[in-house]
């Protein structure tokens, strides 16, 4: 995983996490992000900020308001009551609307206290404490499974929470967010779910399976290697 690390930076550069420091504003905008693109989630989510400026606000109003404030991204309803519920728990638990402790937490701490609310699995809640706490956490999506599933890193018959569990524990220390980062870009440029660019691609002396590809018939390398 050490050399898949590097070989990413070198191809695509090392990534820095330039965290906001609001795991609750990062956790509703992740929220808003399932089942839609990444550009339409900003402007989602920057349209939810403007009509609650402040999460108290939020809270106060009807599931209905914050339903029409994210309707533009889809699923609104089930997001809305989600954000909803987030939101009343939090208050209730802590009397203020700040998740700002979570910094303070170990990673196994905070991630079973967000997936205790309603909606969060351990995707959601990882990206939550990536992105806002940099924590040594590994959230993964489609592109990360199935790029780890053909380096032979990770079986895919792992239930989610022990998959990501085990590639946690194999990244290198503080590269947690760069491996993450740079891997989606991989899968979305390169490592591609059908026709994959395995001649580009900056894996391929790790992967059985790019090599495999490669191969011709009388098991030549069409590289020349």
């Amino acid at each position: 995983m050490r050399r898949v690390v590097e070989n990413l930076e070198g191809e695509y550069g090392p990534r820095l996490n330039e965290r906001d420091g609001d795991p609750l504003g990062t956790l509703v905008e992740i929220i808003l992000s399932q089942q839609n693109s990444w550009q339409s989630t900003k402007k989602v989510y920057a349209e939810l900020r403007l009509r609650f400026p402040e999460w108290e606000l939020a809270a106060a109003a009807p599931v209905a308001e914050i339903e029409e404030a994210i309707r533009a991204g889809g699923l609104a309803k089930m997001k809305a009551a989600r954000i909803k519920a987030i939101l009343a728990r939090i208050a209730e638990q802590h009397g203020s609307l700040d998740l700002g402790f979570l910094n303070d937490l170990p990673a196994a701490d905070a991630l079973g206290y967000l997936t205790s609310f309603p909606g969060v699995g351990p995707k959601t809640a990882r990206c939550t404490l990536l992105f806002a706490c940099d924590a040594e956490v590994f959230p993964m999506d489609g592109h990360i499974f199935r790029i780890l599933g053909r380096l032979g890193l990770l079986d895919p018959r792992l239930p989610d929470e022990r998959a990501h569990r085990a590639m946690e524990a194999i990244v290198p220390a503080g590269k947690h967010y760069s491996a993450h980062v740079n891997l989606i870009r991989h899968g979305r440029l390169v490592c591609r779910p059908s026709e994959p660019r395995c001649d580009r691609c900056c894996l391929i002396d790790y992967c059985p399976t790019g090599q495999a590809r490669l191969l011709s018939p009388d098991d030549e390398d069409p590289r020349g290697k």
